[in-house]
């Protein structure tokens, strides 16, 4: 059967491209298309065989009831009497040489019930091959004894706390800011005390993430942060984050929490852990006037990191930029009118001379900016954040976040599902067409 063959060899081709460099295939990969060079990690390719295995899964099960069920039936037996010299290697190999906090009881009692299930499932399979019953009851007695072995394979990894726990505002902090007029932080002092902090108790460990903002539990409070969750910290602005957690070369940060807009941090507090204060100068997200500096990346992030600056003043942007910007210092303009919407931010500006118009949000260059509905060019300002040029008088400008190749990936998967769709009708009247023609024939 092709089909298997192909799913064997995609099964197969996914657990060798997980290995990472540790393989042969992924670098000639990487040479061949340097952009999969992105993935940071490889594993995640281990996910063409756990698409592809169960499926092969499918067309073996099929075999135990064909006209090959025979010979099928003694290999199951084979198969499995493998699987469980394998899991008794397991026990004793953990038995004799137990990792650091095992427990031999909690694996023992492991490998025993994995066994019972092996035993079940194939014997469900060989005894179905023996005593036909409908595809149904098949069906639904395969999927019962692989859910319970999935189910009881290891403690609960979820746990789950009371629904009003997500429902009750449980932060304390006043004056909250929201989306486009300043943010919080979680200093990095904090962020490392309740990273540290553990409790059996998941409710505890939900309400202390709450109570701090911790991670992105800010969503849940609908307050814009500093950082977020690791995962999705562009590469600039993770950069900045890294020297401001590490508290290297500077000790004083307000500068730059000003500039970001930040209203709210957590402060220690006596008798407690922390409490969240207020930071009255903060600056607005938008603002106009500072005077450009010029400057390679790396210097750039020296400046902002490592010594004090007035953000009002002066934006460092990147060396490209200065044979295309004429703006200078100006303290006679104005924002006005700044919106800001999901994607989207507006705002009107006037002054009397060509300004730069510093926005305190992360650059991306999925962000495109404009002018009076004209395309103008978005500068990373700052090391890690937005910038561009505006031209003198009264005029609006707009930034949209317009992710096209997002756009792209959803007419890829529509148009998959779709080809799948077509596949699978085809099948069916491919299946269909064989019965209708012996039908036909006996018919005449």
């Amino acid at each position: 059967n092709a089909r298997v063959y192909a799913l064997g060899l995609l099964a197969l081709l996914g657990l060798m491209l997980a290995m990472g460099n540790d393989g042969f295939l992924l670098p000639i990969l990487h040479k061949l298309f340097p952009a999969s060079g992105y993935m940071r990690f490889p594993v995640k390719l281990v996910m063409l065989t756990i698409v592809t295995v169960p499926l092969l899964a499918a067309y073996g099960v099929a075999e135990c009831f064909g006209d090959r069920a025979r010979p099928v039936a003694r290999l199951m037996i084979w198969v499995g009497t493998a699987m469980v010299i394998l899991i008794a290697a397991i026990l004793f190999y953990a038995k004799w040489y137990p990792e650091a906090g095992e427990v031999w009881n909690n694996t023992l009692r492991s490998g025993l019930s994995r066994m019972g299930f092996l035993a079940a499932i194939l014997g469900f399979l060989l005894w179905r091959g023996r005593r036909p019953l409908p595809a149904f009851t098949t069906s639904l007695g395969l999927f019962l004894l692989l859910a319970a072995d999935v189910m009881t394979h290891t403690p609960r990894q979820n746990p789950t706390i009371p629904r009003n726990l997500y429902q009750t505002d449980l932060s304390e902090m006043k004056d909250r800011p929201s989306y486009g007029s300043g943010r919080i932080l979680v200093t990095p002092r904090a962020h490392n005390e309740i990273n540290r902090t553990f409790t059996t108790n998941p409710e505890t460990g939900f309400v202390v993430g709450r109570l701090w903002s911790f991670a992105n539990f800010n969503l849940m409070e609908s307050v814009p942060k500093l950082d977020g969750f690791y995962s999705l910290y562009l590469r600039q602005y993770h950069d900045l984050w890294i020297r401001i957690q590490s508290g290297t070369n500077k000790s004083d940060w307000t500068d730059l929490f000003r500039f970001v807009g930040v209203k709210q941090f957590t402060a220690p507090a006596g008798g407690r852990v922390f409490q969240w204060m207020g930071l009255s100068s903060a600056m607005p997200m938008v603002t106009l006037g500072q005077v450009p500096e010029f400057l390679d990346d790396e210097t750039a992030l020296k400046r902002v990191s490592d010594e004090t600056n007035d953000f009002r003043s002066v934006v460092f942007l990147p060396r490209e930029a200065s044979s295309s910007i004429t703006a200078r210092r100006s303290t006679n303009s104005r924002v006005l009118n700044a919106r800001f919407k999901t994607h989207q931010i507006h705002f009107d500006t006037d002054s009397e001379q060509p300004v730069m118009a510093v926005v305190a949000q992360s650059y991306y260059h999925l962000w495109k900016a404009s002018i009076d509905g004209s395309p103008v060019t978005l500068w990373r300002a700052n090391h890690a954040f937005q910038a561009m040029e505006v031209p003198a008088g009264r005029h609006s400008v707009a930034l949209v976040y317009d992710d096209a190749p997002f756009r792209v990936g959803c007419w890829v998967s529509v148009l998959t599902l779709l080809g799948l769709a077509a596949g699978w009708a085809a099948g069916r009247r491919a299946d269909a067409s064989p019965s209708v023609s012996r039908e036909a024939s006996g018919a005449s």
